[in-house]
């Protein structure tokens, strides 16, 4: 039976703490950080019973504008469950103090959920690979 996968969007702006040092707050472990051109993205995967992808992504310098929403970080959670992703998201806020108020809008939403639920399923194959794809093939 094949589960389906849920992913939670949240935009917002953070700027206190560089993300690498905010996400070390975090209960979860193995954050893979990932730097890109102008932002930089940390990943987690957690394997367990209930498993999570979860990604941050924050804009270096200028902060992005979709659909009339200004924001400078997108967090997602992708897991088998709703439930279960907003409460890996609002446990991520509250020990990170990372405060992403919106919903992301529905079609940065749908774009985010068919990415994320693709790489989801990569890791869930190969969790060492993936991380050590992303580490290995972003590196400057």
């Amino acid at each position: 039976m094949i589960q389906e996968l849920v992913t939670l969007a949240k935009i917002g702006n953070y700027s206190r703490l560089p993300l690498e040092r905010a996400i070390q707050r975090f209960d979860g472990g193995g954050w893979c950080i990932v730097p890109l051109k102008g932002a930089v993205r940390c990943v987690l995967y957690e394997q367990s019973r209930e498993p999570y992808l979860l990604t941050i992504t924050r804009q270096k310098r200028e902060p992005l504008i979709c659909l009339g929403y200004t924001h400078n970080t997108v967090l997602t959670v992708t897991s088998h469950s709703q439930a279960r992703s907003q409460e890996i998201a609002r446990r991520f806020s509250e020990q990170t103090k990372i405060r992403l108020r919106s919903d992301a809008p529905d079609l940065l939403s749908e774009t985010l959920e068919r990415e994320l639920n693709h790489a989801f399923e990569i890791f869930k194959q190969n969790p060492r690979g993936s991380v050590a794809f992303l580490r290995n093939n972003h590196r400057h």
